[in-house]
C-alpha cells in the first residue's frame, strides 16, 4: 500500500489513472428501446396485443462449397560464367509461365509437372521446384532450365448457380466455366458441381410473443420480450418455396428478402404444434442479417465488460 502511495504522490494529476465503476445489481428493466431507423415508424395502436406462437423462416441459400485446384508454373533459369581464374559467376532467373486449364486439369489428373512427378507438400499441396545443374567451363557461359510447378486444392465458395464465387485468389465472375486465370494464377473447377440448389425452407426463430397491430392496417408487430425480438410483418400471403394461395399464413418480414413468419394463436386449439421443428444452424453471416431485421434489443457491450471487471478488480 505504501508503494502505492508513493507512486501516486509522484505523478501529476494529469497522469492519474480514472476508474468509473458501475453497480448493476438493482437494474431495471426499461421496457423495448426507441429506435430511429426505417422499421420503427410503424406505431402500435391502443389495440390489445394477442399472445402468439410464432416461427421465422428463411429461404436464403445456403453457402455451397466445392472443391477446386490452382495452378503455378515458373522457368527457373540458371547462367554460369568461368572467369580466366576458374572462378564461376552464377546467375538465377525466375520467369512466371502462363498455364492454361487444359495444362492445370493434366497437372491435377498426373501430378506430374514437365514430365516429372512432383512432391507431396502436404494432404492437399503438390510442387517440383528446384534449379538446374550448370557445369562451368573456362571461359565459358553455360545456361540451362527447369519448370517448376506447384498445385494446390483449394475450396471455393457460392450461394447460387448465377452468384459470385468466392476464391483464395479473389472472386470469380459466375460466367467463369470451370476455369479461372488471376495474377498468373490458374484455377479449375468441375462445373457440374456448382448446380443450383433447391428451395430448403429454415426455421430460425421460435418462441411465444405478442402480436401488436400498428397504425397501417396490413402491418402488425411481433415482440418477443423474452428474446428481446421486435418483427416488423406485412399482412399479405406470401409462399414458401412454392406459390402462395389464399390459404398460406406466411408473411414477408420487412427489412429482408426471403424470410417470412408464421403465427397461431395461444388459446388456438392448434396450440400443441406451436413449436414442432428445431431451429436449424445456419451461417452466422445469416444470423447476423436476421438478428439486424429483428431489432433484436441490448447488444452485448464487449468495451463496457472490460470495464466492469476492471472496477471489480479495483475493488478486491
Amino acid at each position: 500500500v505504501f508503494q502505492i502511495l508513493t507512486l501516486a504522490a509522484c505523478c501529476g494529476l494529469n497522469l492519474a489513472f480514472n476508474a468509473t465503476t458501475c453497480d448493476c445489481d438493482n437494474a431495471i428493466h426499461k421496457g423495448f428501446i426507441q429506435f430511429a431507423d426505417e422499421g420503427c415508424k410503424h406505431k402500435i395502436t391502443s389495440t390489445a396485443p394477442v399472445r402468439v406462437y410464432y416461427n421465422v423462416y428463411s429461404t436464403l441459400p445456403v453457402a455451397q462449397r466445392f472443391l477446386a485446384h490452382t495452378c503455378t508454373m515458373w522457368k527457373m533459369s540458371k547462367t554460369v560464367y568461368r572467369d580466366f581464374l576458374q572462378w564461376d559467376h552464377v546467375k538465377e532467373h525466375r520467369t512466371p509461365l502462363d498455364v492454361t486449364a487444359a495444362e492445370c486439369r493434366r497437372l491435377r489428373d498426373s501430378r506430374l509437372c514437365d514430365r516429372q512427378p512432383m512432391n507431396t507438400l502436404g494432404s492437399n499441396k503438390w510442387s517440383l521446384e528446384g534449379s538446374p545443374h550448370v557445369q562451368g567451363s573456362w571461359l565459358q557461359t553455360s545456361t540451362d532450365y527447369l519448370i517448376n510447378c506447384r498445385l494446390e486444392e483449394v475450396v471455393l465458395e457460392t450461394e447460387c448457380s448465377d452468384c459470385v464465387i468466392s476464391s483464395p485468389i479473389g472472386d470469380i465472375p459466375a460466367s467463369a466455366n470451370g476455369s479461372f486465370v488471376h495474377n498468373l494464377v490458374t484455377i479449375v473447377w468441375d462445373n457440374s458441381l456448382k448446380e443450383s440448389q433447391k428451395c430448403q425452407a429454415k426455421q430460425v426463430e421460435e418462441g411465444l410473443a405478442m402480436l401488436y397491430e400498428t397504425t397501417d392496417p396490413k402491418i402488425f408487430r411481433i415482440r418477443d420480450s423474452n428474446k428481446q425480438l421486435d418483427f416488423v410483418v406485412k399482412n399479405v400471403s406470401v409462399g414458401l418455396c412454392k406459390p402462395a394461395t389464399n390459404f398460406s399464413n406466411f408473411r414477408p418480414v420487412l427489412g429482408m428478402d426471403r424470410v417470412v413468419a408464421s403465427w397461431i394463436y395461444a388459446n388456438s386449439s392448434k396450440s400443441d404444434a406451436k413449436i414442432g421443428n428445431k431451429n436449424m444452424n445456419i451461417s452466422t453471416l445469416l444470423r447476423a442479417e436476421i438478428d439486424a431485421v429483428a431489432h433484436t434489443q441490448y447488444i452485448r457491450d464487449v468495451a463496457v465488460e472490460m470495464s466492469n471487471g476492471l472496477a471489480e478488480e479495483i475493488r478486491a
